[in-house]
C-alpha cells in the first residue's frame, strides 16, 4: 500500500464532529471545521470531504472520542 496522501482527523463529541485534514510531510490542508453531530451534520462533513477531494482510497480517518466514560 502506498503511504496515503490525507489525514484525516476528526473529533466527536455529543455536540459536534469537528475535523482538520493534514498531508504528509505534515502541513494543513483544510483547518479546523465543525458540523453538528447528527445525521444532517454527517452527510455535510461527506460532502466536505468529496468537495475537498479528500476520498476513502488516498485518505486515512483517525477518530478521538472526547468526554468520559460513566
Amino acid at each position: 500500500m502506498e503511504r496515503p496522501d490525507n489525514f484525516i482527523g476528526v473529533n466527536l463529541s455529543s455536540v459536534s464532529l469537528t475535523v482538520s485534514v493534514r498531508t504528509h510531510p505534515w502541513r494543513v490542508v483544510d483547518p479546523p471545521t465543525s458540523f453538528e453531530n447528527s445525521a444532517d451534520g454527517f452527510c455535510n462533513l461527506l460532502a466536505w470531504l468529496h468537495k475537498h477531494s479528500h476520498k476513502p482510497d488516498n485518505s486515512v480517518v483517525c477518530m478521538e472520542a472526547t468526554g468520559s466514560c460513566q
